[in-house]
């Protein structure tokens, strides 16, 4: 039985199957997080118009490429991998992200690079 087709049972049909509800609610947050849909996008306008005002104010410096400014971004706002992975129970900079999901944030970091 997939966790869709649990969600979509009726109330007299979940009693009829005796789903146990605490497990269905540890499994679904313990489901690894998954990155926004549009988050890459959303990064991509977001670092062009950090590019603009950047340049303006230090036109000699070199410039951080879209992977390594996300992976920045992450680090000085709080609340970023919560936007990231849509999830507002994610700890300030991510501090409790368990290892495979700060591998999904950095793997995608790291495709931001091949834009």
């Amino acid at each position: 039985m997939s966790v869709q087709q649990v969600f979509t049972f009726s109330l007299t049909e979940r009693w009829r199957f005796n789903i146990n509800y605490k497990n269905i609610n540890h499994f679904i947050n313990n489901i690894m997080k998954t990155i926004r849909s549009y988050a890459k996008q959303i990064l991509i306008e977001n670092y062009k118009q950090f590019l603009i005002e950047f340049k303006k104010q230090y036109p000699e410096d070199v410039e951080l490429n879209l992977g390594e400014w996300a992976e920045l971004e992450s680090e000085s706002d709080y609340n970023f991998f919560r936007w990231l992975f849509n999830d507002e129970t994610i700890g300030d900079f991510g501090s409790d992200l368990p290892d495979d999901e700060w591998q999904i944030a950095k793997d995608f970091f790291d495709s931001l690079n091949k834009r």
